[in-house]
């Protein structure tokens, strides 16, 4: 399978930065961000979020705005998110844009897979000719 890829270099929320070094998957026909299951377990206790059932989890509404900054950073680059991007709000009940999904790349390592809740706020550009 065929998929744009970039350097993943780490995720920060509040003090805590996970890292593993390997690459995130930018992927349009995915809703949330998903990741390996201990560092996505770690971002939704840090904002207070609960099982929810498939893979989603809940966090109360009322707590959106006050939740801590996260930072993905991307081949060098820092993307900034607050808690009204990484968070979706469907008829009143709002859930974490985090995920677990234990994904591995073509070397084998964990990687993160960036759906719309990443993209649909920052800008990309594929180049095809230079993959």
């Amino acid at each position: 399978a065929f998929y744009w890829s970039v350097v993943f270099n780490s995720i920060r929320i509040g003090a805590t930065t996970l890292t593993n070094g390997s690459r995130a998957i930018l992927d349009s026909g995915v809703s949330l961000i998903f990741g390996p299951s201990s560092a996505v377990a770690t971002i939704n206790t840090i904002i207070g979020a609960t099982f929810y059932g498939n893979g989603l989890y809940t966090v109360n509404c009322n707590n959106v705005g006050s939740m801590p900054m996260v930072v993905i950073r991307l081949g060098g680059v820092n993307f900034n998110m607050p808690s009204t991007m990484y968070t979706v709000n469907i008829s009143g009940l709002c859930f974490s844009g985090f995920s677990p999904l234990n994904v591995f790349n073509n070397e084998g390592l964990l990687s993160w897979v960036l759906g719309d809740v990443f993209l649909s706020t920052f800008y990309s550009i594929y180049d095809i000719p230079n993959q």
